[in-house]
């Protein structure tokens, strides 16, 4: 839960950021906040609206509520790249990795 409290958070202040017209370091120093934390979050967010952008699509999962931490996700994609993670995988890790794969494929 604090996971997307954070990211509810960091997405307003992104969002400030933008209207604000100044680099991110500069924004940072004013508002008090953390410059490294805010790139980092600068980051996920990215990744999401690439995603986004992308029609990715959520599935729900089919794996029982107690799967091993040595079950597998695959997934497959359009441009023919296919991936295999451990089950427990980080959602925004995977949504940037699919934003940079399709950077460099599509």
């Amino acid at each position: 839960m604090a996971r997307l409290q954070n990211m509810t958070y960091w997405k307003k202040l992104l969002t400030r950021h933008d209207e604000s017209g100044l680099s991110l370091k500069k924004f940072c120093e004013q508002q008090d906040l953390n410059y490294k934390t805010a790139l980092k979050y600068r980051h996920l967010v990215d990744a999401e609206k690439q995603a986004a952008k992308l029609n990715f699509i959520e599935l729900p999962s089919t794996a029982p509520a107690a799967a091993s931490s040595h079950s597998l996700n695959k997934f497959e994609l359009d441009n023919g790249i296919s991936l295999t993670l451990l089950h427990g995988f980080c959602r925004q890790k995977f949504l940037k990795i699919i934003a940079l794969l399709c950077d460099e494929s599509c």
